[in-house]
């Protein structure tokens, strides 16, 4: 997939498993395609590195209070497209 779909699946993705985004993951799915494209990994790590030194690197990930229901939610509009596009052919 090129990057802008990439990015929205991966912003969908990440809000569904932790009601947020993992700004840690993020970046590494997007620009290194699930470290599949090495140039945009090799891309990324001065930032990574400069967030680790300056501390602003978070080491763990705390997921929101409202992840289910946020789950909930994009499941809901994930269901009513697909019956939308079902229905449209």
């Amino acid at each position: 997939t090129n990057r802008p779909i990439r990015h929205r699946k991966v912003l969908i993705e990440l809000v569904k498993e932790g009601g947020w985004i993992d700004e840690r993951k993020f970046g590494l799915y997007v620009v290194g395609n699930y470290f599949q494209d090495i140039r945009g990994l090799l891309s990324i790590t001065p930032l990574g590195l400069r967030m680790i030194t300056s501390g602003k690197f978070p080491l763990k990930f705390e997921p929101s209070e409202g992840t289910q229901e946020v789950r909930s939610l994009i499941e809901t509009v994930q269901q009513a497209e697909r019956e939308m596009s079902s229905s449209k052919t």
